[in-house]
């Protein structure tokens, strides 16, 4: 599946090292798209953004 060109929109240097990027995908995904290529299961069962506590930026926790 090809879902399009990702071209940067925003970007954002800390330090000298990238912290933020936006990217904006051409052609825009349409809803059928993203029907194709969104998880079967029911929103309740799926993994929330908890797991990005466990992940460490040169020493310090990502908040």
């Amino acid at each position: 599946m090809y879902p399009g060109i990702g071209k940067p929109a925003q970007a954002r240097y800390a330090n000298g090292c990238l912290a933020y990027a936006a990217l904006t995908i051409e052609p825009e995904l349409t809803p059928g798209l993203l029907d194709r290529v969104r998880p079967p299961a029911a929103p309740e069962t799926l993994p929330n953004l908890g797991w990005l506590t466990q992940i460490e930026l040169r020493g310090r926790h990502v908040e």
